[in-house]
């Protein structure tokens, strides 16, 4: 599962003597990528199938509300969408279209209503994030991902941890997983 990657990255943060205790834990993955929202627990080393999965709308769906807001139609335009994308991800104040500037701010109970729903799907099939001892939030919409999740389980926000890379570290986990099993097929 794609998630993973950003896991192996938040544990090669850790300092060695926290690697036994960071993947010792159960360890839920929220990755808000373009057109998915994908999430993965892992519990000893060990991928909880029936409790991981996807949901299809992603942050593109975020953007496409964006844009049908400010003008039906624009959103075909994918010089727009990577501008009304570049704002939301960088967390800016505003995005600037056909010369006039928007508040991303007036846009944000509409983003909040989608991303409210994507984590209301993992948690339909999650059922309890009572076992979850860190949750990892990832992806290119992670950071206002976070944010809702932290409004919606203001009892869980201790556990939760912001990806310092959440654009590359799936792939950034991947690569680094090449290169281990490289060292060791030596």
């Amino acid at each position: 599962p794609q998630p993973q990657g950003a896991m192996v990255i938040a544990g090669s943060k850790r300092k060695k003597e926290e690697l036994q205790t960071f993947f010792g834990q159960n360890i839920l993955v929220l990755d808000i990528g373009g057109g998915t929202f994908d999430w993965f627990l892992v519990t000893s080393h060990k991928v909880v199938e029936q409790r991981s999965g996807a949901f299809q709308k992603g942050i593109i769906t975020c953007v496409n509300s964006v844009c049908d807001a400010i003008k039906p139609g624009i959103k075909e335009d994918p010089l727009i969408l990577k501008r009304v994308d570049e704002a939301m991800r960088n967390q800016q104040e505003h995005v600037v279209v056909g010369g006039k500037k928007y508040a991303l701010a007036d846009f944000a109970p509409q983003i909040d209503t989608i991303l409210t729903e994507c984590l209301n799907a993992m948690f339909n099939k999650m059922l309890s994030l009572d076992s979850v001892d860190l949750i990892i939030f990832t992806g290119g919409g992670a950071n206002r991902l976070h944010q809702v999740a932290a409004q919606m389980w203001p009892d869980r926000a201790d556990v939760m941890e912001l990806d310092t890379d959440p654009v590359f570290s799936n792939v950034n986990g991947f690569y680094y997983l090449g290169e281990m099993k490289d060292a060791t097929s030596k």
